[in-house]
């Protein structure tokens, strides 16, 4: 499936959801402020303005419900093999030396910065330079869009599994929009 048609569901997921409030609502503006409460509360639950581990307790059970953050993990999923990822110039960054590395002139930026690659990942543009050349290490602190994506909880290969519950909760919108017009007004007109 391709990121277009994703989005094409998105829209029909967003109509569907302005529809099932309507249909349970007598009043339009009720439930245009109704609707535009739950769809904010889906964006802003969804893992990528905040990550999930940053949410309090209660708001981590709103992310695992929330629609917004199944369709974010299907439309964000990279494609199997990844190609890396590079730098641009205000990317990098220019780790200056501390002084006492300045002191031990054999240290090079690759092994100064080693320990720190090791847990948060990056790149060493030029691994060779010591402190005695005077000059900073530059570093990319991405090198690839699966590390980016995985501080999110997105992961490669798992568009297809978003996207089952995505689709649950279009086919629970479409339902709700005739059981709830059925509950609200259906049974008065029989």
């Amino acid at each position: 499936m391709r990121p277009n048609d994703l989005l094409w569901l998105f829209f029909v997921f967003s109509a569907t959801v302005s529809q099932a409030t309507a249909a349970g609502l007598h009043d339009a503006l009720t439930a245009v402020n109704i609707a535009n409460l739950l769809f904010t509360l889906c964006q802003l639950l969804c893992g990528v303005l905040v990550q999930p581990t940053a949410l309090p307790r209660f708001c981590t059970f709103l992310y695992r419900v929330s629609p917004v953050t199944y369709f974010m993990g299907a439309w964000s999923a990279p494609p199997s093999p990844t190609p890396p990822l590079r730098c641009a110039a205000v990317d990098l960054l220019h780790i200056p030396w501390p002084t006492a590395a300045q002191n031990h002139s054999t240290a090079s930026c690759g092994t100064y910065l080693a320990p720190y690659i090791q847990r948060a990942g990056g790149r060493v543009l030029r691994p060779n330079t010591t402190a005695a050349a005077g000059e900073n290490c530059i570093f990319c602190p991405v090198t690839d869009m699966n590390t980016m994506l995985a501080q999110l909880g997105i992961e490669v290969g798992m568009r297809w599994r978003d996207l089952g519950p995505f689709a649950v909760y279009l086919i629970m919108n479409i339902a709700g929009i005739f059981g709830l017009y059925w509950l609200t007004r259906g049974r008065r007109a029989s």
